[in-house]
């Protein structure tokens, strides 16, 4: 499950798709974004304003819940979702940086001795970049890593001001601004 389907997590769902993972379920609140979703390897959408993410990750697991929750929003209530989302054993992946402020998340301690579940955070994927990106053109010049398809729209220099508020308003995957 991938809660947040901007740029980060849409890469996320390329990710697992490449690891081949069976299921993979994308929770957004743009319809944009999780159609973009489906493109790039998502199987399952479910737009978190109009269902519960918790309750619609359960009963497409058959109630067991989901084996890795992938969190890319970083608010305490998405963080809440992806641990009650998470099966047992399960992993909990906070990868966006939450506000200075938030000091605490919604996570009842039980779940982890109960349902041995692991939360743990990553910054770049973990990634070490002298073995990765070779890695990652190669699997782009080979079409299984998409790139060009996360640009949503091209901006000029005056239009900063449009490619922010679209990024705000959920209208772009990526926007790029051009200077030319």
């Amino acid at each position: 499950m991938v809660i947040g389907c901007g740029g980060v997590g849409v890469n996320i769902i390329q990710g697992a798709k490449l690891a081949g993972a069976q299921m993979i379920i994308a929770v957004d609140i743009h319809d944009f974004k999780l159609e973009m979703a489906k493109t790039l390897g998502a199987t399952h959408v479910i737009n978190a304003k109009q269902q519960n993410p918790v309750k619609a990750a359960r009963e497409l697991t058959g109630g067991i819940g989901v084996d890795y929750a992938f969190e890319a929003i970083s608010t305490p209530e998405t963080i809440g979702q992806a641990a009650a989302a998470t099966g047992k054993n399960g992993t909990i992946v906070i990868v966006g940086l939450t506000d200075a402020k938030v000091t605490s998340m919604p996570i009842p301690p039980m779940l982890f001795v109960l349902q041995q579940k692991t939360v743990m955070g990553t910054i770049y994927g973990d990634s070490q970049p002298q073995k990765d990106i070779p890695e990652l053109l190669a699997m782009y010049r080979d079409g299984k890593l998409k790139l060009d398809e996360l640009v949503t729209r091209t901006y000029t220099l005056d239009q900063v001001n449009e490619a922010y508020t679209d990024t705000l308003e959920g209208r772009t995957i990526r926007g790029v601004i051009e200077f030319m």
